[in-house]
């Protein structure tokens, strides 16, 4: 009987250790979904069209809200605003990444934007980025963005495979700004191989 109640003690004190812990963990972070011990949020988290989960919660909690996912502390930014005041006015702040040892050592060797630090490396890409990506440059993509949105239209109306043509439309604009070749069918194989880099990429990720 004795050790009955050691047992019972025991997970009464440790249960208020860990509602100590996590309340003092989530002191100062911004307002979201109610948490469950050790694992917080995970079980909320969406598997299928995450944006509208998101996207009520954004409604619910504010444009700035917070996720527990285990241990790791997840803030999410539901509109344009909240993610311009904040990723760029004060980008020197905000502008880190998470450490991906997989994808960014192995798989991307420390080349890839989007999973470097913020630093030297990270401006010096980004400036280069910004070259191509401004307001005045953007204006001569006009064309090419026209073009593809017509073909777009066009298989919009003569079919309802609508993954697959969106899929060709982006694909397409941006392998005919980057390379200077469209993609009529989506096909190619060096749009088939980007998938296939993106797939693996993900995957190590």
């Amino acid at each position: 009987m004795q050790t009955v109640y050691l047992i019972l003690a025991l997970a009464v004190v440790a249960s208020a250790l860990l509602r100590y812990y996590e309340h003092n963990r989530n002191k100062g972070l911004p307002p979201g979904p109610p948490l469950l011990p050790l694992i917080g949020n995970l079980h909320q988290a969406p598997e299928k069209v995450p944006w509208r989960t998101y996207e009520q919660w954004t409604k619910k909690y504010g444009p700035t809200f917070s996720l527990q996912y285990g241990l790791s502390t997840v803030i999410m930014l539901g509109t344009h605003d909240s993610a311009r005041d904040l990723l760029e006015k004060r980008s020197n702040i905000y502008s880190g990444r998470p450490r991906l040892v997989m994808a960014d050592d192995c798989v991307t060797r420390g080349r890839h934007i989007m999973l470097m630090t913020y630093g030297p490396k990270w401006r010096t890409h980004t400036k280069f980025q910004a070259s191509v990506l401004n307001i005045r440059v953007s204006q001569s993509y006009k064309p090419v963005q026209d073009l593809e949105s017509k073909q777009l239209l066009c298989e919009l109306l003569t079919s309802n495979e609508f993954a697959k043509i969106f899929h060709r439309y982006t694909a397409s604009l941006m392998f005919a700004l980057a390379y200077g070749k469209r993609s009529p069918t989506g096909q190619d194989p060096e749009i088939l191989g980007a998938d296939a880099v993106n797939a693996n990429f993900l995957l190590a990720g």
